[in-house]
């Protein structure tokens, strides 16, 4: 077998993406039994598409590293490359009884739930402006020219109801960070402190976590002369919350773990609601995450035209450890 068998990378990718059928992991689980040299293939794979899937090219954007005392830096690699081990041990369940290569002859159980934490995901509990800046604490939307409403319209009058719900978020215009008030502020976002430390009980030991975080999002404008841009971001951090409020944004290696989705679009239908999802490790060290949406657009910065946010989620999902090797040649 070669490296370049295209029916296999593209198993290894399908799988690895979430996009593998019942059949496409049998099958997948066949040849990695079966080939030495396909395992190989499959540990290379995940572990890049781990790396990856952190944060994009987000990491190779971020501003210089500026270490802060409540919230202690940690270098990229060394904080995701175990995650790479972690999705080769997770592989290959699916629609079988057997796990990859016979490391177990049942499968591992996974858990998931959502997390409680996370407070008025559908914009249900309030209406009206969010408050402004910075979240001062835990379980509360702020950020930017945000308002929560009922249903709305587009320029050409057609309504616009939420993803779920009585309520959704409309993103209005851009602002400064505090951190930087005299900036040029390129986005709209809102921002919500989730306290982790409950959910310790819940991961059990010898296991790995990871934190999903998924939102609705609509781009309601029809025929717009310019694409928008929207951001899922979620971070974990260890230490007191409060220290970030006035240095937000936070240089990204000040977070023990971080994920993030981009989603460009240029207008659609006024009921074309969109999931976007992304992941981050949950480290045993994290003691609070940071639930990060946005909107931004290219050309004039002012007032945004019908971009929502809807139905937010954060499910912690677990899987026990599996005892991994590269196989040798």
């Amino acid at each position: 077998m070669s490296h370049c068998d295209d029916e296999l990378t593209a198993l290894i990718h399908a799988f690895l993406d979430g996009a593998a059928s019942d059949a496409d992991a049998a099958r997948l689980n066949d040849r990695l039994r079966a080939d030495p040299e396909a395992r190989t293939l499959y540990l290379e794979l995940a572990d890049l598409h781990a790396s990856l899937a952190v944060d994009e090219a987000h990491w190779m954007a971020a501003a210089p590293a500026v270490e802060s005392p409540a919230v202690p830096a940690r270098r990229r690699r060394q904080q995701w490359r175990p995650l790479g081990a972690a999705a080769a041990g997770l592989v290959l369940g699916v629609g079988t009884a057997t796990l990859v290569w016979g490391f177990a002859a049942e499968r591992p159980v996974s858990t998931e739930s959502a997390v409680v934490a996370l407070a008025d995901g559908g914009f249900e509990m309030n209406s009206g402006p969010v408050a402004a800046g910075f979240p001062p604490q835990a379980s509360v939307w702020s950020g930017d020219a945000l308002e929560i409403i009922g249903t709305a319209k587009n320029a050409q009058g057609t309504i616009i109801k939420p993803s779920a719900g009585r309520h959704m978020l409309r993103f209005v215009r851009t602002a400064n960070d505090v951190s930087d008030p005299g900036g040029r502020a390129i986005s709209c976002d809102v921002f919500q402190i989730v306290d982790l430390q409950p959910l310790r009980e819940s991961i059990p030991s010898g296991s790995d976590a990871v934190l999903e975080l998924a939102v609705d999002v609509l781009d309601a404008r029809l025929f717009p002369k310019v694409t928008s841009t929207f951001l899922c971001k979620v971070y974990t951090f260890q230490g007191d919350s409060a220290s970030l409020r006035d240095v937000w944004p936070a240089p990204a290696d000040t977070a023990l773990s971080l994920g993030t989705t981009l989603r460009s679009s240029a207008g659609g239908l006024p009921d074309a609601w969109k999931t976007m999802t992304t992941r981050c490790l949950l480290s045993a060290e994290a003691d609070f995450a940071v639930i990060h949406l946005g909107a931004r657009r290219d050309g004039p910065l002012e007032s945004f035209e019908a971009l929502y946010a809807d139905n937010v989620r954060l499910t912690l999902k677990t899987q026990p450890r599996l005892p991994v090797r590269s196989p040798s040649r």
